[in-house]
């Protein structure tokens, strides 16, 4: 009895491992193309990670492992203070041209400082963000890829959709996607309703099980305008998310020992939404020090409109190089006040 279940369940391994290489050698079940400068990968928290040395909206060329920035060296001298930024495309820059980022302004200002004080110390910001990654992505990105350079400070910036449950969804669920259905109905599965299995998260790696699940068996039609909609909303477990993206930054800063800093952006026109009262809770529980930029951009600026790219256009997340510059000296300013520089 137990020779014949035995060999039964070597016979199902068997031929899914044979159906598996058959599927890989013959490139069948859906496939997610990539979109422009895009790249997919699986890990379903990061969802899609942007291509080494394409071009950013503003022109500039990323760097070696795709970010707006010059390229990373893990190698870090003695005398030198590495800060990470973590967001979206407000902090990549969006149509902001380097060095006009306030990751490169903030360089720009911590380097002089020291100059001016005849300092050996040097300051280098490192610009992590990737447009439309949210709060999950942009934590996972600090733990698989920014920790490795040992960073002194880590900045976290927050925007309102950062608890959105897909990364960028408009770009690649919308009609002007390049997707098709089977691809965006692919994407909903693997990194929406099925993103918090373990046991799914594993047999999507499984190109096999793609086909079967996604290619063969799944002939349900997808209402793109209902997804939208959905994909909107926060995601209803974001206060589990908030919580269990700065719990693993308590986690890294003790491992690692940088200092911790959170930037709340606003919408430049309305401010902020309700779910930053839920990030102020668990940053106050986690003893993280936040500030407001919108508290900056007042003392800066009589009408908001003036910061946006082109004033009064429906853009109200990104800001213009004047924009840039108020949220340089804000970091500046509290980093002094939390006194994680002098």
């Amino acid at each position: 009895m137990y020779k014949k279940i035995s060999l039964l369940f070597i016979s199902i391994i068997f031929s899914f491992l044979l159906g598996e290489i058959l599927v890989r050698i013959f490139n069948l079940g859906p496939k997610v193309i990539p979109i422009t400068y895009w790249r997919f990968v699986d890990n379903p928290k990061l969802v899609y990670e942007e291509v080494p040395y394409t071009h950013s909206s503003s022109g500039d060329l990323r760097n070696n492992l795709g970010f707006k920035d010059s390229d990373f060296i893990k190698d870090k001298p003695k005398d030198l203070v590495r800060i990470v930024m973590l967001g979206d495309s407000i902090t990549e820059g969006y149509l902001v041209k380097c060095p006009k980022t306030f990751s490169d302004i903030l360089e720009i200002m911590l380097n002089k400082k020291e100059s001016t004080k005849g300092s050996n110390l040097r300051y280098e910001v490192m610009n992590f963000g990737v447009i439309g990654y949210n709060l999950e992505a942009k934590i996972e990105t600090l733990k698989i890829k920014a920790i490795h350079y040992q960073p002194d400070i880590v900045v976290l910036n927050y925007f309102h959709d950062d608890l959105q449950p897909l990364s960028n969804f408009q770009a690649m669920i919308s009609s002007e996607s390049p997707l098709t259905d089977r691809q965006k109905n692919f994407i909903l599965n693997r990194y929406v309703r099925d993103k918090y299995s373990l046991f799914k998260n594993i047999l999507y790696r499984s190109r096999l099980f793609i086909l079967l699940k996604e290619g063969l068996f799944n002939r349900k039609k997808m209402s793109w305008n209902k997804a939208l909609d959905i994909l909107k909303k926060p995601d209803p477990r974001y206060k589990k998310i908030i919580w269990q993206g700065f719990l693993t930054i308590k986690k890294l800063q003790n491992q690692h020992n940088f200092k911790f800093l959170i930037c709340l952006h606003p919408d430049l026109i309305h401010g902020y939404d309700e779910t930053v009262k839920t990030v102020i809770e668990f940053a106050e529980k986690f003893r993280f020090p936040y500030f407001y930029m919108w508290d900056y951009y007042k003392s800066k600026v009589e009408d908001m409109h003036f910061l946006q790219l082109e004033p009064y256009s429906p853009d109200r997340a990104h800001p213009n190089e004047l924009g840039h510059m108020i949220i340089a000296e804000a970091i500046f300013k509290e980093l002094k006040k939390n006194n994680f520089i002098d």
